[in-house]
């Protein structure tokens, strides 16, 4: 596992390092990530709010032609998996720690005097979930909202797919702190097409008919960043006035 993670890494920053006299980028982001649940049961009680996760990671991004970049990176976040009833509170979630590496497309159109630009982007992620097993749980809830007891069992069902990938589409704005220091807030949309999450529950509320219900997710997500970005191009491409005066000096 750590072998093909390095190689990916490795493989992602080779694509993104090109020749030419356009910039190159490095980056750190933090935020949020809000991944989307769906239900089906046969009651009317079991709901999936949004849990934020954690979201951070490093970027290295490198300028095509004018205004276009491509940008990859690495990310760890948890996968947060769960569900809870309504009117009860403390939802019961699970998070699995996942390895994500993007690549992306981005244009960038300054809209004030390049100090501030407009960045949409196309692209995808390769995510590698580290662990998920499958689990049971059972309890008793009461006095809730409704002034109700629920009796509730479930099981998670093992992820088939420790390994897959999202669509994303994102937007952001950059603020040019200072020639080589920009700020920028992002927000990214990603959407799966493999079931990757799965949990059956079961339930009885005040003692009435048992209710089975599915919990699943594609993993789809929002996420909310906000990040710095470097200009490191002096690392890979000399200053021509130091090359200047470099073959000056040994003339």
């Amino acid at each position: 596992m750590r072998l093909k993670f390095i190689l990916s890494v490795i493989l992602v920053h080779l694509t993104i390092v090109v020749s030419g006299q356009n910039h190159t980028w490095i980056g750190a982001e933090s935020g949020f990530k809000f991944i989307g649940f769906n239900v089906t049961e046969t009651g009317t009680r079991i709901m999936t709010p949004a849990i934020p996760g954690l979201l951070k990671g490093f970027t290295a991004a490198q300028e095509l032609k004018k205004n276009f970049l491509i940008e990859g990176g690495f990310y760890q976040n948890n996968f947060w998996n769960g569900y809870g009833f309504m009117g009860f509170g403390n939802p019961m979630w699970n998070g699995n720690e996942t390895w994500q590496i993007p690549l992306r497309l981005k244009y960038r159109q300054a809209v004030v005097e390049e100090k501030i630009g407009v960045v949409p982007h196309l692209g995808g992620s390769l995510f590698l979930i580290r662990y998920y097993g499958s689990g049971y749980g059972y309890g008793t809830m009461s006095s809730g909202a409704f002034g109700d007891t629920i009796i509730q069992n479930y099981q998670t069902r093992p992820v088939s797919y420790t390994r897959f990938v999202l669509l994303e589409t994102g937007l952001a704005l950059d603020f040019n702190l200072a020639k080589s220091l920009k700020l920028q807030i992002m927000s990214i949309y990603q959407i799966g097409f493999i079931k990757l999450v799965e949990i059956d529950v079961n339930y009885t509320v005040n003692g009435g008919p048992v209710q089975t219900g599915v919990v699943y997710s594609y993993g789809n997500n929002l996420s909310v960043l906000i990040g710095l970005k470097y200009r490191i191009s002096s690392l890979w491409f000399p200053d021509p006035l130091r090359e200047r005066s470099y073959f000056q000096f040994k003339d």
